[in-house]
Protein backbone atom coordinates (compact mmCIF):
# COMPACT_ATOMS: atom_id res chain seq x y z
CA UNK A 1 0.00 0.00 0.00
CA UNK A 2 2.63 2.41 0.73
CA UNK A 3 4.61 1.43 -2.28
CA UNK A 4 1.33 2.28 -4.32
CA UNK A 5 0.99 5.64 -2.26
CA UNK A 6 4.44 6.69 -3.08
CA UNK A 7 3.92 6.04 -6.77
CA UNK A 8 0.67 8.01 -6.69
CA UNK A 9 3.00 10.87 -5.15
CA UNK A 10 5.77 10.77 -7.46
CA UNK A 11 3.09 10.90 -10.64
CA UNK A 12 1.29 13.76 -9.04
CA UNK A 13 4.75 15.50 -8.96
CA UNK A 14 5.87 14.75 -12.49
CA UNK A 15 2.48 16.12 -13.70
CA UNK A 16 3.03 19.33 -11.18
CA UNK A 17 6.65 19.99 -12.70
CA UNK A 18 5.47 18.92 -15.84
CA UNK A 19 2.65 21.79 -15.45
CA UNK A 20 5.18 24.18 -14.55
CA UNK A 21 7.55 23.63 -17.46
CA UNK A 22 4.48 23.91 -19.67
CA UNK A 23 3.56 26.86 -17.81
CA UNK A 24 7.42 28.55 -17.90
CA UNK A 25 7.43 27.97 -21.98
CA UNK A 26 4.48 29.65 -22.85
CA UNK A 27 5.56 32.90 -20.97
CA UNK A 28 8.93 32.55 -22.89
CA UNK A 29 7.06 32.54 -25.93
CA UNK A 30 5.17 35.82 -25.19
CA UNK A 31 8.12 37.51 -24.37
CA UNK A 32 9.64 36.25 -27.83
CA UNK A 33 6.92 37.28 -29.87
CA UNK A 34 6.65 40.59 -27.56
CA UNK A 35 10.17 40.94 -28.57
CA UNK A 36 9.56 40.68 -31.95
CA UNK A 37 6.88 43.03 -32.31
CA UNK A 38 8.64 45.66 -31.02
CA UNK A 39 11.51 44.98 -32.78
CA UNK A 40 8.83 44.96 -35.83
CA UNK A 41 7.63 48.51 -34.62
CA UNK A 42 11.19 50.53 -34.01
CA UNK A 43 12.53 49.30 -37.97
CA UNK A 44 9.23 50.84 -39.26
CA UNK A 45 9.48 53.48 -37.26
CA UNK A 46 13.12 53.97 -38.14
CA UNK A 47 11.90 53.86 -41.79
CA UNK A 48 9.46 56.23 -41.28
CA UNK A 49 11.34 58.61 -40.02
CA UNK A 50 14.28 57.92 -43.04
CA UNK A 51 11.27 58.63 -45.47
CA UNK A 52 10.10 61.85 -43.52
CA UNK A 53 14.02 63.14 -43.66
CA UNK A 54 14.45 62.28 -47.31
CA UNK A 55 11.44 63.79 -48.31
CA UNK A 56 11.62 67.01 -46.55
CA UNK A 57 15.36 67.27 -47.82
CA UNK A 58 13.72 66.54 -51.83
CA UNK A 59 10.62 68.83 -51.09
Amino acid sequence: MDKLKKNIDQLVAGKVLNDIHKIVNEEDKKEIQEKHWSVIISVLIGVAVVVIVVLTILG
